[in-house]
C-alpha cells in the first residue's frame, strides 16, 4: 500500500514538474510579451486538435481559446480586484476581529449558563 501511494505522489510530481518546465521554456514566466506569444501559440496549436478529435462531440460547447489582446486588460482588472479586496481586508482587521471576540465571548458566556 505505501508502495502505492508512493508511486502516485511519484506521478503526480512528475506530472507538475513536466508542466512548470514546459510552460518555463514556452516563455509563459518571462516578460508579457512572451508570455502573450506563448498564449498565441498555444492557441493554435490546441484549436485545430480539439476541432478534430473532439469537434463533433463537444465542439457547441467549448469556448474559444482567448486572444492577447483581451487577456491582458481581464488579468489586469483581477489582479486590481484581488489587491484592493485583500488590502480592504487587512484595514478592517482590527474592527473585524474586535467585533468577532464579542461575538465569541457572548456564544461563549451563553453556552456556559
Amino acid at each position: 500500500m505505501a508502495l502505492f501511494k508512493a508511486a502516485k505522489l511519484s506521478v503526480k510530481l512528475g506530472l507538475a514538474g513536466g508542466a512548470v518546465y514546459v510552460a518555463s521554456s514556452q516563455g509563459v514566466f518571462r516578460d508579457g510579451e512572451d508570455g502573450e506569444g506563448a498564449l498565441s501559440r498555444l492557441g493554435d496549436t490546441v484549436s485545430p486538435v480539439l476541432n478534430k478529435y473532439l469537434g463533433p462531440y463537444v465542439g457547441p460547447y467549448l469556448p474559444k481559446v482567448p486572444s492577447g489582446v483581451g487577456v491582458c486588460e481581464t488579468v489586469k482588472s483581477a489582479w486590481n480586484s484581488g489587491v484592493h479586496t485583500s488590502i480592504l481586508a487587512l484595514s478592517n482587521l482590527p474592527q473585524r476581529s474586535g467585533e468577532w471576540a464579542g461575538q465569541g465571548w457572548t456564544y461563549v458566556r451563553d453556552l456556559v449558563k
